[in-house]
């Protein structure tokens, strides 16, 4: 559901200018099926609602992470072996991972229901929905014991609970978030932490993933489906790797080790069972198996380290203009293999989204925004970082029609991305 402006700006069609295309066009099925699929979250997360309560915690000062240490952990065998036994590694590391447990409230109404609006009788009924990931023990202040997670394994959530190794469960709060970069920190009070459970738990190692090589072992665990952790291995199979989100990209870590739904928010390993990479996503299409991907924790240090010191700008005051689009850079190559123009390609729309309530449909190539050129998906966010839900901006597409591709211009009311 989008936020609309009560008095929206109707799509004008400024310019209609003729591409012709030399060849039929065969790009969108090629390049849709070669990237579909990507960004299934890999948080058991099953409904959402509107309302989020970190607006209400009150963060604690002064907190800072305690886990500096370098690990000293080793396989009992060659990491080049081609079985490698990673149960020290595992032992070692397990204390320092916590099922994340979240419920999830939403109003139904059991009434016949078009449209979102009750015409027939019906009671609203509270429905409650069980959610979950895992998370990262990362440090701890005086009080409260630090958790790190994704944002989508929290989203939304009413109630957040962890579970640790000796499967004690323990209630604890959001301190905040990073919806962006995905990152969230979850505070547990020491106070509510049995005496036996601390004297188990570990704080994980953080390691260096700018240094990750590609081939270096890489180990997984995480609270898959559910049901508990779960350990499984492989290999980094890439780096740096640019994943196509809605309206962005995200630079992530490649491994071939098996993230489920449930492994989000845990911790990827090398084989010294330093955290090299939060589980954030995986590929989910039929046919491709083995490509999973994780926030390098380079990149999410200083995001935690401004969440959990309050420095971290508030984010219900960051409003995030949203256009719903997931899109495909077009370098020379594809422009020259298809006969396709400069642009971002159109691979698929978000429902009810402004980019469909405007009239952009998969296999569009979005040329200007504003009046200026723009190639890739990064020049698209970083319009957007400029605006702000209800703000206007004007897109140049060109769309495909009877084997010719027509330029339109239109005026687009951008939406709230929290949405």
């Amino acid at each position: 559901m989008l936020n609309k402006k009560e008095d929206k700006i109707i799509e004008g069609i400024y310019t209609e200018k003729k591409y012709k295309k030399p060849v039929k066009f065969v790009a969108t099925a090629a390049m849709i099926g070669a990237i579909a699929g990507i960004g299934a979250f890999g948080g058991y997360h099953s409904q959402n609602l509107t309302d989020n309560p970190i607006s209400k915690i009150e963060k604690p000062m002064n907190q800072t992470i305690l886990a500096t240490n370098t690990a000293n952990i080793s396989s009992t065998e060659s990491v080049n072996s081609n079985v490698i036994d990673v149960s020290n590694i595992v032992e070692e590391t397990l204390p320092s991972v916590v099922a994340v447990n979240t419920i999830i409230y939403n109003e139904i109404n059991t009434g016949i229901n078009i449209f979102g609006k009750s015409i027939y009788g019906g009671d609203t009924i509270t429905q409650e929905t069980d959610a979950c990931g895992t998370g990262i023990i990362i440090g701890k202040s005086e009080e409260n014991l630090l958790i790190l997670t994704n944002n989508h394994v929290i989203e939304d959530a009413s109630k957040v609970s962890v579970t640790f190794s000796d499967n004690e469960e323990v209630e604890g709060t959001v301190l905040g978030y990073d919806a962006d970069a995905d990152i969230a920190v979850i505070m547990i009070p020491l106070s509510n932490i049995p005496e036996s459970t601390k004297t188990q738990i570990k704080t994980a190692v953080l390691g260096d993933s700018d240094i990750t090589r590609v081939g270096e072992a890489a180990i997984a665990i995480g609270n898959a489906l559910g049901y508990g952790q779960s350990v499984t291995t492989g290999v980094v199979s890439a780096l740096n790797r640019e994943v196509n989100l809605v309206d962005k990209t995200m630079t992530l870590l490649q491994t071939d080790a098996a993230i489920n739904g449930g492994n989000s928010g845990g911790p990827l390993l090398n084989a010294n069972g330093e955290v090299i990479g939060i589980n954030t996503v995986k590929y989910s299409k039929t046919g491709v198996e083995g490509m999973g991907y994780a926030i390098p924790i380079n990149a999410a240090k200083p995001i935690i380290e401004d969440i959990i010191n309050g420095t971290q700008k508030k984010q219900e005051d960051i409003q995030k203009a949203y256009l719903g689009i997931y899109g495909l850079d077009l370098d020379e190559s594809y422009q020259r293999m298809y006969h396709l123009p400069a642009g971002i390609f159109v691979y698929q729309t978000v429902e009810n989204s402004p980019a469909v309530q405007y009239g952009l449909k998969s296999g569009d190539i979005i040329t200007q925004i504003d009046g200026k050129s723009v190639v890739t998906m990064e020049e698209l966010a970083n319009v957007l970082e400029e605006h702000k839900p209800g703000d206007t901006i004007q897109i140049s597409f060109m769309q495909l029609s009877r084997d010719q591709y027509i330029e339109t211009t239109i005026v687009v009311v951008l939406g709230a991305i929290e949405e």
